[in-house]
């Protein structure tokens, strides 16, 4: 039918052919309140372009087929200068769905082929663009920054613009590495050292720290322990640099500063010279003292026992013979830190038919028991060691566990800490503690006491002797001097 009109209603299946319309363009003019273009439940299929100047009822419509080329939709911008064409790819390995999002936007488009792993973002016109500055690894769960990006060349960096928006900013970038580096940020709120600021350091141990320049401020050095490997670890077994030690804590490079002696006193007793009969000895102006047969000796035991310099305590025919050694200068708990250390040895055990006691610490007597002290007592009422604090008096006396028994011809290392402020006493062998004591430590100007050695027999006449290899002080006063 050429031209005219007619109610296709009526009409269950037509075809429509060009005839003699040359242009293969037919027009449906449908006029009326609601013009409406409707076909039924099929899909519509064209071969050609279809041209849609109005809306289309939801539904699907096939633009292009399986086995020819690919179909498409331009998208004609207002003026009707330009279209934007809409159409699959032709590598597609399966059908796809686009859901387009219900809020409205502007899709950006894709100038380059986008690699696998990049994170792509766009350009100041819009477009999607792999400039190859982030790379993300799913399985792994990893961002990374390239070291190089494609379009400068300039190291990859992470930049912070911090609260205010201006023209400062924050860098986060790397040195090339030469291998595979991690880096880990521990589970804690904190702040960042830096290697050119000024920062305090809390709770940090330096290993082999190489310190440049002097050192200011205060020192604080700890109470060090003796172990099996000796002072500080470092001098072997049995071995007695803990001057030394305490001198290069306090040094600037290997010149001891002044400064730490006036609040750090470290004194050492050897025992290499011949004790004087009566009359102070050594760097502790010690005195001997001997009762009733008792007597003394100093020099080395022998090569053996690791003792260069030996002091002798002997209890012989006489059953209340005594022999010790006691400092000619007291001192004052509570002022500072005061540590005592001793090594000793016995010959024999005391036991029921030759019996004795053994006292060694700070103590102001050594002819019987202390007034005032804090000291270590054995006798043969126990094998143990005894830890004793003494006030005025009034004792506070603990057996120490039976591992640390005393043995015959075996060195034992006796040690005694006091805190600062005289509060807590602190009992070590062989460097582990056996007793810390908090009651009946005398302190004030009425209990000052001494420090030394003593052996007192109490039945017997069979000789019996303590070996003493060493005496050594350390106080650390509470103000500097």
């Amino acid at each position: 039918m050429a031209g005219g009109s007619f109610d296709s209603t009526a009409v269950d299946a037509t075809t429509w052919s060009d005839g003699a319309n040359a242009s293969n363009i037919w027009t449906f003019n449908v006029s009326g309140v609601d013009p409406t273009l409707t076909w039924g439940s099929q899909a519509a299929s064209f071969s050609g372009n279809f041209t849609a100047a109005g809306f289309i009822t939801p539904g699907a419509v096939v633009i292009g087929t399986a086995s020819a080329s690919n179909g498409y939709v331009d998208i004609y911008s207002a003026s009707h200068a330009f279209a934007a064409s809409l159409y699959a790819s032709a590598s597609m390995g399966g059908d796809e769905t686009f859901t387009l999002p219900a809020a409205g936007g502007v899709l950006a488009a894709s100038s380059a082929a986008l690699t696998t792993g990049r994170v792509p973002y766009a350009t100041t016109g819009g477009a999607l663009t792999d400039e190859a500055a982030f790379t993300y690894d799913g399985a792994t769960n990893t961002l990374g920054v390239d070291a190089v990006t494609a379009t400068t060349g300039n190291i990859g960096s992470l930049v912070f613009e911090g609260a205010t928006v201006d023209a400062n900013d924050t860098s986060l970038t790397v040195v090339d590495p030469t291998g595979v580096r991690t880096w880990t940020l521990p589970d804690a709120t904190d702040t960042v050292v830096g290697k050119a600021t000024t920062d305090t350091l809390t709770n940090k141990t330096l290993t082999a720290p190489v310190i440049n320049g002097a050192v200011t401020g205060t020192i604080t050095v700890p109470a060090e322990a003796y172990d099996a490997t000796g002072w500080n670890g470092d001098d072997g077994p049995a071995t007695k640099n803990d001057v030394r030690d305490k001198i290069e804590t306090l040094s600037s490079g290997s010149t001891p500063t002044i400064n730490g002696f006036r609040q750090n006193v470290f004194l050492w007793e050897e025992f290499f010279g011949v004790m004087p009969s009566s009359g102070p000895y050594g760097v502790f102006a010690v005195t001997r003292t001997v009762a009733n047969s008792g007597g003394t000796t100093s020099g080395p035991i022998g090569a053996t026992d690791a003792a260069p310099g030996v002091f002798g305590m002997f209890t012989v025919t006489s059953t209340t013979s005594a022999a010790g050694i006691i400092t000619g200068q007291p001192v004052l708990l509570g002022n500072g830190a005061y540590t005592f250390e001793t090594r000793v040895q016995v010959d024999d055990l005391s036991d029921a038919t030759n019996a004795y006691t053994i006292r060694t610490g700070f103590l102001d007597s050594i002819t019987g028991e202390p007034t005032d002290g804090c000291y270590f007592r054995y006798s043969d009422a126990d094998a143990s060691w005894f830890t004793v604090c003494r006030s005025n008096g009034v004792e506070t006396a603990s057996a120490v566990d039976s591992a640390t028994d005393v043995a015959a011809d075996t060195w034992d290392v006796l040690r005694v800490e006091v805190n600062a402020a005289a509060t807590s006493v602190v009992f070590k062998i062989d460097g582990a503690t056996v007793r810390t004591e908090t009651a009946n430590i005398p302190t004030g100007a009425s209990r000052q006491t001494y420090f030394g050695s003593s052996m007192i027999r109490s039945a017997g006449t069979v000789s019996r002797a303590l070996w003493s290899d060493y005496i050594g002080l350390e106080i650390a006063l509470t103000a500097s001097r």
